[in-house]
C-alpha cells in the first residue's frame, strides 16, 4: 500500500472516531440545552431561552457535520489518493474547497429554512390570537431570513468564483 493508500485509511479511521465522539458529546449537550431552554421558557427568561436555542442550533449543525463526516472523508480520501502530479494536486484542493463550501452552505440553508418555517408558524398563532406585535415581528424575521438566504446564495457564487480564480 502506498503513501496515499495509508493516508486514506488513516484519515477514514480518524474521521469515524471523531464522528462518534462529536455525535455523543453534542447529543448529550443538545438534550441538556433543550432542558435549559424549557426552564428558561417557564421562568420567562427570554435571554436565556434565546441563548439556549442558538446553542442548540449550533449543536444540531455539528451533529449533522459529524453524521456526514464519513461520507465527506470518503470523498476527500478519494481526492487525496488521486493526487500525483502538480495539476492533480491543484485540482484536488479545488474539489476539497468545493466540498467545504457546499457543506457550509447546506447547513446555512437548513438553518434559514427552519427559521422561516418557525416564524411562519409563530405568525399563524399570532394572527389567530390577534397579537399584531408578534405578527409584525414574525413577518420581519421571515423577510430577514429570506434576505439572508439571498445573501448566502450570492456568497456561494462569490466563493466559487474566488476558488475558480485561485486554482485556475
Amino acid at each position: 500500500m502506498g503513501y496515499a493508500g495509508s493516508l486514506n485509511t488513516s484519515v477514514s479511521t480518524l474521521v469515524q472516531i471523531f464522528s462518534i465522539g462529536v455525535a455523543g458529546i453534542f447529543g448529550v449537550g443538545l438534550v441538556a440545552n433543550m432542558l435549559r431552554a424549557q426552564v428558561a421558557q417557564w421562568t420567562e427568561d427570554s435571554q436565556a431561552y434565546s441563548r439556549s436555542i442558538q446553542q442548540a442550533v449550533s449543536m444540531v449543525m455539528a451533529v449533522v457535520i459529524a453524521a456526514y463526516a464519513t461520507e465527506i472523508s470518503g470523498q476527500v480520501s478519494g481526492i487525496i489518493s488521486g493526487m500525483g502530479d502538480e495539476a492533480s494536486i491543484i485540482g484536488g484542493w479545488k474539489q476539497i474547497a468545493s466540498i467545504v463550501i457546499t457543506t457550509i452552505v447546506s447547513l446555512g440553508f437548513i438553518v434559514m429554512a427552519v427559521t422561516v418555517m418557525w416564524q411562519a408558524l409563530k405568525a399563524q398563532f399570532a394572527q389567530a390570537a390577534g397579537a399584531s406585535g408578534v405578527l409584525s415581528s414574525s413577518m420581519t424575521r421571515i423577510v430577514g431570513a429570506i434576505f439572508g438566504l439571498t445573501m448566502t446564495v450570492g456568497t456561494v457564487q462569490l466563493f466559487k468564483w474566488i476558488v475558480t480564480r485561485l486554482f485556475a
